[in-house]
């Protein structure tokens, strides 16, 4: 069955990549790039793979949904609640001392975590690029946050995921020999840019196919996320049928490599003069470069409901008139929901390209309405095509698109003069 409801997760963001930082003594690493929706693998990743060092990117789980949370334990409290409640269970990637937040002062919420159920994973101490280190800085880093979460939990975990998808042959093998599976992720939520507002969040996925499984990133460092977002997220997962599972549960896995007692709390029980970071995730993104005469706006919040529910009718200013039926852009199968709408609506809030492709890829699904994208030009745009509908689908009519939505911008939002 398609996941015909969009639920909200990727960003209304271009997309991304950084190769990372350079590493005198290990030439070949990769950096994941972060871009909306679904994931490919990097050439680098099939040279490791090649060379028999392996990284999770995707469940083998169909119909899982693998919810992970990266850079706590700190605001994640209420989806791990509302997780719990659907049936599910999510995954934590904690950090020991992050922006100012040591791991033993939120010792009670890990405990809620995994007392609920939830898979506790290593993230780093100090979320540190692991390129970066030498091998006796990363098990030193690996050694601090093994320690503080058996006093903690008693447990040792088991799936380690590295700070901004960085690593290399030299830390694979690391972790690898100390037991740990390395975790990525095949669907970005797209909210580890500090820029981006909440409701920028609630942007258009359309990447996801039940039953073909998710392993999703968010953060729990962005308090929306845990409030704001995941709540709408999570019940649209489960009302198309996936079951909410851990990285373990989602792999068919064991959950950690050991399981024992804690310890009391004591003196040791402190972050002081352990590797700290206080930072950004990535710098501030600058604004867009306009792409396209209009550049791009700000985004609110908007929802396509499943195909039996009419949209809101866009709202308009009082002197704009109402936007034209265009043939071309209308699915006959559902006349309550035109593309004309669905468009217009759009144009209210945003003209960034990327995610104008986003949205009409997910109208083809919510709808079946069937067009072509052969006539976008070779660029970053056609590439997050390739990206969001999988390399060589051509979905929709990219130049008729633009033409009709330009139009309907224009009548709707006054020229700068």
């Amino acid at each position: 069955m398609l996941l015909r409801s969009l639920f909200l997760l990727a960003l209304a963001a271009l997309p991304l990549s950084s190769a990372g930082p350079s590493c005198a003594h290990h030439a070949l690493h990769t950096r994941r790039h972060r871009t909306l929706g679904r994931l490919n693998v990097t050439a680098h990743e099939q040279h490791l793979e090649a060379r028999g060092l392996k990284v999770v990117k995707s469940c083998a789980v169909p119909g899982s949904a693998a919810i992970t949370m990266d850079d706590g334990p700190l605001y994640g409290g209420p989806a791990a609640t509302l997780i719990q409640q659907l049936g599910g269970h999510a995954s934590f990637f904690v950090n020991g001392n992050l922006n100012g937040s040591c791991i033993y002062d939120q010792a009670d919420l890990l405990r809620q975590y995994y007392d609920a159920g939830h898979l506790i994973a290593a993230h780093t101490w100090s979320h540190t690029d692991i390129t970066t280190m030498t091998p006796a800085q990363l098990n030193a880093e690996l050694d601090l946050l093994e320690t503080a979460l058996q006093k903690i939990l008693g447990i040792k975990p088991k799936y380690f995921r590295p700070p901004y998808g960085a690593f290399d042959e030299a830390s694979l093998g690391i972790l690898e020999a100390r037991g740990y599976t390395v975790v990525l992720w095949d669907f970005d939520s797209g909210d580890w840019n500090p820029t981006v507002e909440p409701e920028q969040s609630f942007a258009l996925s359309t990447t996801l196919n039940y039953p073909q499984p998710a392993l999703m990133i968010f953060h729990e460092n962005r308090e929306e996320t845990a409030t704001e977002v995941l709540p709408h997220v999570a019940p649209m997962l489960v009302s198309e049928g996936y079951k909410l599972k851990t990285v373990a549960e989602c792999l068919r896995a064991s959950p950690y490599q050991s399981v024992g007692k804690p310890s009391a709390r004591d003196a040791t029980w402190t972050c002081e003069g352990t590797p700290g970071t206080v930072w950004s995730p990535y710098p501030p993104i600058p604004p867009a470069t306009p792409t396209y005469p209009f550049g791009r706006t700000r985004l609110r919040s908007f929802v396509l409901t499943r195909s039996h529910d009419p949209l809101e009718a866009p709202s308009r200013p009082p002197s704009a008139p109402p936007p034209h039926h265009s043939p071309h852009l209308h699915s006959p199968s559902t006349p309550h929901t035109p593309l004309s709408m669905v468009l217009g609506r759009l144009m209210h809030y945003t003209f960034d390209i990327a995610l104008v492709t986003t949205v009409l890829a997910g109208v083809k699904r919510h709808t079946g309405f069937q067009v072509n994208t052969s006539t976008i030009p070779e660029g970053p745009f056609r590439q997050t095509a390739d990206v969001v509908l999988g390399t060589g689908e051509r979905l929709f009519d990219f130049a008729s698109a633009m033409s009709y939505t330009s139009s309907l911008f224009e009548r709707e939002t006054p020229k700068p003069k």
